[in-house]
Protein backbone atom coordinates (compact mmCIF):
# COMPACT_ATOMS: atom_id res chain seq x y z
CA UNK A 1 0.00 0.00 0.00
CA UNK A 2 3.02 2.60 0.72
CA UNK A 3 4.64 1.56 -2.67
CA UNK A 4 1.11 2.96 -4.61
CA UNK A 5 0.99 5.78 -2.53
CA UNK A 6 5.06 6.85 -3.18
CA UNK A 7 3.78 6.50 -7.16
CA UNK A 8 0.95 7.90 -6.97
CA UNK A 9 2.58 10.86 -5.17
CA UNK A 10 5.31 10.68 -8.01
CA UNK A 11 2.79 10.46 -11.48
CA UNK A 12 1.32 13.69 -9.51
CA UNK A 13 3.84 15.98 -8.98
CA UNK A 14 5.09 14.82 -12.96
CA UNK A 15 1.71 15.45 -13.88
CA UNK A 16 1.96 19.01 -12.10
CA UNK A 17 4.84 19.86 -13.42
CA UNK A 18 3.86 19.53 -16.73
CA UNK A 19 0.84 21.23 -15.99
CA UNK A 20 2.47 24.02 -13.67
CA UNK A 21 2.16 27.65 -15.03
CA UNK A 22 5.24 28.53 -12.79
CA UNK A 23 7.49 29.62 -15.45
CA UNK A 24 11.14 28.10 -15.30
CA UNK A 25 13.99 29.43 -12.96
CA UNK A 26 15.72 31.20 -15.90
CA UNK A 27 12.34 33.13 -16.57
CA UNK A 28 11.47 33.82 -12.90
CA UNK A 29 15.97 35.22 -12.36
CA UNK A 30 15.29 37.63 -15.62
CA UNK A 31 11.64 38.85 -14.50
CA UNK A 32 13.37 39.49 -11.09
CA UNK A 33 16.91 41.44 -12.67
CA UNK A 34 14.09 43.63 -14.44
CA UNK A 35 12.31 44.37 -11.21
CA UNK A 36 15.51 45.49 -9.54
CA UNK A 37 16.49 47.54 -12.52
CA UNK A 38 13.31 49.40 -12.21
CA UNK A 39 13.54 50.00 -8.48
CA UNK A 40 16.75 50.97 -9.16
CA UNK A 41 15.86 53.42 -11.78
CA UNK A 42 12.86 54.93 -9.84
CA UNK A 43 15.01 55.19 -6.93
CA UNK A 44 17.08 57.15 -9.30
CA UNK A 45 14.31 58.99 -10.35
CA UNK A 46 13.04 60.30 -6.81
CA UNK A 47 16.63 61.27 -5.72
CA UNK A 48 16.89 63.77 -8.92
CA UNK A 49 13.61 64.70 -7.90
CA UNK A 50 14.54 65.18 -4.43
CA UNK A 51 17.42 66.96 -5.28
CA UNK A 52 15.38 69.19 -7.96
CA UNK A 53 12.52 70.06 -4.60
CA UNK A 54 15.80 71.07 -1.95
CA UNK A 55 16.78 73.31 -5.07
CA UNK A 56 13.21 75.12 -5.53
CA UNK A 57 12.98 75.17 -1.91
CA UNK A 58 16.38 76.85 -1.40
CA UNK A 59 14.98 79.46 -4.11
CA UNK A 60 11.83 79.51 -2.15
CA UNK A 61 13.60 80.67 1.17
CA UNK A 62 15.68 83.12 -0.37
CA UNK A 63 12.82 84.85 -1.93
CA UNK A 64 11.06 85.06 1.32
CA UNK A 65 13.99 86.17 3.41
CA UNK A 66 14.19 88.67 0.38
CA UNK A 67 10.12 89.69 1.16
CA UNK A 68 10.80 89.99 4.63
CA UNK A 69 13.77 92.19 4.42
CA UNK A 70 11.62 94.47 1.85
CA UNK A 71 8.93 94.60 3.89
CA UNK A 72 10.13 94.50 7.11
CA UNK A 73 12.67 97.66 6.63
CA UNK A 74 10.51 99.43 4.56
CA UNK A 75 10.66 103.28 5.27
CA UNK A 76 6.86 103.08 5.37
CA UNK A 77 4.43 101.67 7.96
CA UNK A 78 2.54 98.64 6.55
CA UNK A 79 -0.43 96.17 8.40
CA UNK A 80 -1.51 93.85 6.17
CA UNK A 81 -5.14 92.63 7.34
CA UNK A 82 -7.49 90.17 6.62
CA UNK A 83 -11.51 90.35 5.12
CA UNK A 84 -12.12 90.73 8.88
CA UNK A 85 -9.88 93.61 9.29
CA UNK A 86 -7.39 91.35 11.57
CA UNK A 87 -3.80 92.23 11.82
CA UNK A 88 -1.76 88.71 10.01
CA UNK A 89 1.19 90.72 9.15
CA UNK A 90 3.10 94.53 10.16
CA UNK A 91 6.27 95.72 9.50
CA UNK A 92 8.67 96.94 12.24
CA UNK A 93 8.04 100.80 11.76
CA UNK A 94 4.28 99.99 11.73
CA UNK A 95 4.07 98.83 14.94
CA UNK A 96 6.90 102.05 15.67
CA UNK A 97 4.03 103.82 14.70
CA UNK A 98 0.90 102.01 16.16
CA UNK A 99 3.13 102.17 19.75
CA UNK A 100 3.18 98.58 20.26
CA UNK A 101 5.17 95.23 20.09
CA UNK A 102 4.39 93.33 16.75
CA UNK A 103 3.43 90.44 19.22
CA UNK A 104 0.73 92.63 20.97
CA UNK A 105 -1.28 93.63 18.15
CA UNK A 106 -0.83 90.65 15.77
CA UNK A 107 -4.04 88.76 15.45
CA UNK A 108 -6.07 91.40 17.00
CA UNK A 109 -8.70 94.25 15.04
CA UNK A 110 -7.09 96.96 13.20
CA UNK A 111 -9.95 98.92 13.64
CA UNK A 112 -10.02 98.61 17.61
CA UNK A 113 -6.23 100.93 17.29
CA UNK A 114 -7.81 103.86 16.02
CA UNK A 115 -9.82 106.74 17.12
CA UNK A 116 -11.74 109.53 15.93
CA UNK A 117 -11.73 110.99 11.97
CA UNK A 118 -8.68 107.65 11.54
CA UNK A 119 -11.57 105.02 12.24
CA UNK A 120 -14.16 106.97 10.08
CA UNK A 121 -11.31 107.17 7.38
CA UNK A 122 -10.52 103.17 7.74
CA UNK A 123 -14.03 102.52 7.70
CA UNK A 124 -14.73 103.99 4.05
CA UNK A 125 -11.88 102.76 3.03
CA UNK A 126 -12.57 99.23 3.52
CA UNK A 127 -16.11 99.62 1.89
CA UNK A 128 -14.59 100.90 -1.05
CA UNK A 129 -12.19 98.19 -1.18
CA UNK A 130 -14.96 95.65 -0.76
CA UNK A 131 -16.01 96.86 -4.06
CA UNK A 132 -12.79 97.39 -6.28
CA UNK A 133 -10.07 94.53 -7.35
CA UNK A 134 -7.31 97.47 -7.32
CA UNK A 135 -4.27 97.74 -5.23
CA UNK A 136 -5.73 100.65 -2.45
CA UNK A 137 -3.63 102.24 0.18
CA UNK A 138 -5.15 104.37 3.14
CA UNK A 139 -2.97 106.63 5.78
CA UNK A 140 -4.56 106.92 9.24
CA UNK A 141 -2.99 108.50 12.83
Amino acid sequence: MANKKVKLRKKAEEIHEQESSIPDKSIVAANALKFNHDLEVHKIELELQNAELELAKENADLLAEKYIELYDFAPSGYVTLSSEKIIIELNLLASVFLGKNRGEILNKRFDLLLNGESKYIFDVFIKKIKNSNKNESCEVI
